[in-house]
């Protein structure tokens, strides 16, 4: 790896040999990320030739003599930028040659001098394009209907597939995880609007409750007019975070309070669905005796992951253009220094960080509204902000 500050893609967050390979178009800052995650099939080609085009404003692939030819219609790509060439003969190895291009080759913002090693999920430029070898085959380049369903946080969710629109229209018991920021919230919202249900989507943060105060909550009290929450998502959703902070003893009292409701144990039956979401994964939890095992198994019909920003840098440029397409007021622009900038960054708090962070540096930009590196860094660095609690982001 080039630097300390990347992390190469892979399911594992190690290095990878896989069999098949897609690339992909990260984006560029230069013409507002238009083409940002487009991707390629690369399978069994030899080399992929970087270099720029003469007319049109779109990228665009063709087959060359020895494999594929990208052509860029970006004034700061050279006529023949760079190369990838690849070695099919056992595990696919690959390298990255700079064709004594005018503006420079860079892989994880190193420059290439010759020839590097390229590895899969690794960021390289040609002339302020970004790209990444994915392992995989290439996703269809039409627009997600996770981008339609969540401008920001849909080029994220895109990683589950079908999947998420399959289980949406299920009744089955989703158990959403992922990291602070990630859109766990987002999700399970995208899951309620899916399911065709037309009762109210009512979150509960179990965390925000002591032990005393949860069951009350949960099912009300006779001397209350104030609707419970499981009144209140009957024919809905009933979204419950924090799942893991719980006692035993608490874990065993939701259970036996969802068991009540939902199998109608001793009073009415309650038509909810049930979408839970923790930051911690509860099935280690369960193998070190620390969560009911009983619980679990209401909880996690099935479970959805949402990966960590760090790990779908591949994404970054569509994500960014999905939150400029969000806010077309705004006018949304990044200098490409800024993006490689955002490119090098960890992003702890995931999407939350990054859309805080477009924000406030658009805030404190100099150049008419247009984030520089400046700007960017400046707000990341102060990093304190970003660990506030939001209530309509999880």
């Amino acid at each position: 790896m080039a630097s300390g500050l990347f992390e190469t893609q892979s399911d594992d967050d190690g290095p990878s040999t896989p069999n098949s390979l897609s690339l992909v178009f990260i984006g560029s800052a230069e013409d507002g990320f238009v083409d940002a995650g487009k991707n390629f099939a690369v399978d069994g080609v030899s080399r992929i030739r970087f270099g720029r085009t003469i007319g049109g404003s779109r990228i665009y692939v063709e087959d060359d003599t020895a494999g594929i030819r990208i052509g860029i219609p970006h004034p700061w790509v050279s006529g023949e930028q760079c190369q990838v060439e690849f070695d099919w003969s056992a595990a696919p190895t690959m390298s990255l040659r700079d064709l004594r291009s005018r503006n420079g080759t860079r892989v994880e913002n190193n420059q290439v001098v010759g020839t590097a090693g390229l590895r899969t999920g690794q960021v390289f430029e040609v002339g302020r394009t970004f790209w990444m070898l994915r392992p995989g085959p290439p996703d269809s380049n039409e627009t997600p209907p996770t981008e339609k369903i969540d401008p920001l946080y849909g080029p994220l969710f895109s990683s589950l597939g079908s999947t998420l629109l399959g289980v949406a229209a299920s009744d089955v018991p989703v158990l959403v995880l992922g990291e602070t920021g990630t859109g766990k919230e987002r999700l399970a919202r995208v899951l309620h609007e899916y399911s065709g249900r037309r009762g109210e989507f009512v979150p509960m943060r179990l965390g925000a409750y002591s032990d005393a105060e949860l069951p009350g909550a949960l099912v009300g009290s006779r001397r209350s007019s104030v609707p419970s929450l499981i009144d209140r998502a009957d024919g809905g959703t009933l979204f419950l975070t924090d799942v893991a902070s719980l006692s035993p003893r608490m874990q065993a009292r939701l259970r036996s309070i969802l068991a009540r409701a939902l199998e109608g144990r001793g009073r009415k039956r309650r038509d909810i669905r049930l979408v839970s979401a923790s930051a911690v994964d509860l099935r280690r939890l369960v193998d070190e005796r620390q969560f009911r095992p009983e619980l679990y198994a209401r909880l996690a019909g099935v479970e959805l992951a949402l990966p960590p920003l760090r790990s779908r840098r591949d994404r970054l440029g569509a994500m960014i253009r999905s939150f400029a397409e969000a806010r077309p007021h705004d006018g949304l622009r990044l200098s490409t220094r800024a993006f490689r900038y955002a490119l090098s960054h960890r992003w702890p708090y995931n999407i939350r960080e990054l859309r805080y962070a477009l924000t406030a540096a658009q805030n404190v930009a100099s150049d008419a509204g247009r984030i520089n590196l400046a700007a960017l860094e400046e707000v990341l660095r102060a990093g304190e902000q970003f660990s506030s609690d939001s209530s309509h982001i999880s």
